[in-house]
């Protein structure tokens, strides 16, 4: 019996290592993703998960370059830049709430000599009757600087931007609930997001990474459909593997080719 118990044990064993892994909600655990696009730089998303399947690092490459670290440590947040852009910002400050999801970003950055921008994000959240895990419900923007000699953010103050998030059956929109009539049309239901990742922030990527992790929590469940002019084709093509994994989102216009290629944990 002893031999075949140690078959077994190797069997399971062997099977437990090629798992899919899969976070506290059930959801599929990214490891890797890449955004090319047609006419800029690449972009290479690498994460890192703690024992427990929490999210615990974020690097992001560009054009194959180590750019940014975010590392989440039991004193909150850690952003380390390795940028040679000249606009890599001065110094990060995140601050988490007790349930692990930010709460508020300051984002600090000279813009000339002895003169600070300050950008200060804060994020509002509500229960989901659905499983009742956290969603973004509401995020706000105010912009300050200070010039070179000022004790206060005074400066020049662009103002504080208000907007509401809202969700439609797994969709997420931000902006009025009116839009929902506009766009629910565009709701493509036939593909799921089923990863831990905000893949459709991803899709129209405009380099706020923070929101395309868990430490926001403002993942849609359903990708969005987009057509060209009359035509009735969706502009998003979607590749799956074997196991049923999405692989590869595609945006195939002449003028703007986008791909996105996931790989996942085991």
């Amino acid at each position: 019996m002893k031999p075949i118990i140690i078959i077994i044990f190797f069997a399971l064993t062997a099977f437990s290592s090629f798992a899919q892994r899969l976070n506290e909600h059930g959801l599929k655990m990214v490891s890797e993703v890449e955004y090319a696009i047609s006419y800029s730089r690449t972009y290479l998303f690498k994460f890192k998960y703690d024992d427990h399947n929490r999210l615990a690092q974020m690097s992001v490459y560009q054009d194959g370059k180590l750019y940014r670290d975010f590392i989440k440590t039991s004193d909150g947040l850690t952003v380390k830049d390795y940028d040679d852009y000249n606009f890599s910002p001065l110094r990060w400050e995140v601050a988490f709430d007790c349930y692990g999801n930010i709460s508020k970003i300051f984002e600090y950055e000279e813009f000339e000599p002895g003169a600070i921008k300050r950008e200060e994000y804060q994020f509002f959240y509500e229960r989901d009757d659905i499983g009742n895990p956290f969603r973004l419900s509401r995020y706000s923007q105010t912009e300050t600087s200070k010039r070179k000699g000022q004790k206060s953010w005074y400066g020049t103050t662009v103002g504080t931007l208000y907007t509401e998030i809202f969700y439609k059956d797994g969709f997420i929109k931000a902006g009025y609930p009116e839009y929902f009539k506009r766009y629910a049309e565009n709701i493509d239901y036939e593909h799921i997001n089923d990863t831990n990742i905000n893949l459709l922030r991803l899709c129209n990527f405009d380099g706020f990474y923070f929101t395309l992790t868990e430490w926001i929590p403002c993942r849609s469940k359903y990708f969005e459909k987009e057509h060209y002019m009359d035509s009735s084709e969706n502009l998003y093509q979607y590749d799956y593997d074997a196991q049923g994994n999405l692989v590869e989102i595609r945006y195939i216009p002449d003028i703007l080719k986008k791909k996105i290629t996931i790989k996942y944990l085991y």
